[in-house]
């Protein structure tokens, strides 16, 4: 059972590290284009252009910097939701219970050929054979348990981003959180899901999504806030954003990192103004129906 933890925990730092790749913002230039007059308005529009990159530079930056809190927070939350297994596997070899040894036997030469399985996935993703991989995971689903099966899940939607295949990786989340999978396994899809369809999505209907993920004693409670802070604002309500963000601030249980962000988000915020009487309370939202 302890191997089955420790491998957990890594091979779910490697899936969730895995959503940190980014796509380039432009295509190389096409040297085979003849070459034109480059006029005054050429010039303004390529202008604006750089700006906008800049734009989206910041943005994946900061979103960098939220998937990086969101991994630690990850590692912990399975840390914590199955440290008790890990004593009493412990327990169970000082007892020398003979009929446990020879199940962990079994269990540990088959959980070494799904590590094995999924090291050989990550290699395919790394050398950019995206189908080779997206087999193996499959193989890898039907085969290993409730925990291998959810890390290759969220694998599995980590490479399908790679490809750009954004609707499929999103389908792929959505069924995990609405699963029977450990809740730690389904809040993350949930938040996975929110970060990748921030820009395409209904920020009023994911913020309603991930109410249920910000409350009191919640695994994924602070990344929650963050991100709902996030669409609170994209929606012009200023006022809710503050109020997820000082939640966050408010807890000395939250991450440095993201407390960094949120008292920078809190500031912004702030010198903007609250938005107007519309900008609904988090209570009025939580009870709002999904």
């Amino acid at each position: 059972m302890f191997g089955r933890v420790f491998h957990l925990l890594s091979h779910l730092e490697r899936a969730t590290a895995l959503n940190e790749r980014k796509f380039p913002l432009s295509k190389p230039k096409d040297t085979n284009v003849p070459a034109r007059t480059v006029t005054s308005k050429d010039s303004g529009k390529k202008k604006k252009k750089e700006e906008k990159s800049e734009e989206e530079q910041q943005f994946e930056s900061f979103m960098s910097e939220v998937e990086s809190d969101l991994r630690d927070e990850a590692m912990n939350n399975l840390w914590k939701n199955y440290s008790a297994y890990i004593v009493g596997a412990a327990l169970a070899l000082v007892a020398g219970v003979s009929g446990y040894q020879l199940y962990n036997n079994y269990a540990s030469e088959r959980r070494e050929q799904m590590a094995m399985t999924y090291a050989a996935a990550a290699e395919a993703v790394d050398s950019g054979s995206f189908d080779d991989a997206l087999s193996k995971l499959k193989a890898i689903k039907q085969v290993s348990g409730e925990g291998y099966s959810s890390v290759a899940r969220l694998a599995e939607a980590s490479v399908l981003i790679d490809q750009d295949k954004m609707a499929e990786a999103l389908s792929i989340y959505e069924l995990l959180a609405a699963s029977d999978s450990d809740p730690v396994f389904r809040d993350l899809a949930v938040i996975l899901k929110t970060m990748h369809s921030m820009d395409t999505a209904d920020p009023g209907t994911l913020e309603v999504e991930l109410a249920p993920l910000s409350g009191l004693g919640q695994p994924f409670r602070h990344s929650a806030l963050e991100l709902s802070a996030l669409l609170a604002a994209k929606q012009g309500a200023r006022k809710r954003a503050q109020q997820y963000l000082a939640e966050i601030l408010d807890d000395p249980s939250a991450p440095s990192g993201l407390m960094s962000r949120a008292r920078d988000l809190a500031d912004l915020y702030a010198a903007e103004g609250v938005s107007s009487e519309t900008d609904a309370n988090i209570d009025d939202l939580s009870d709002t129906p999904s």
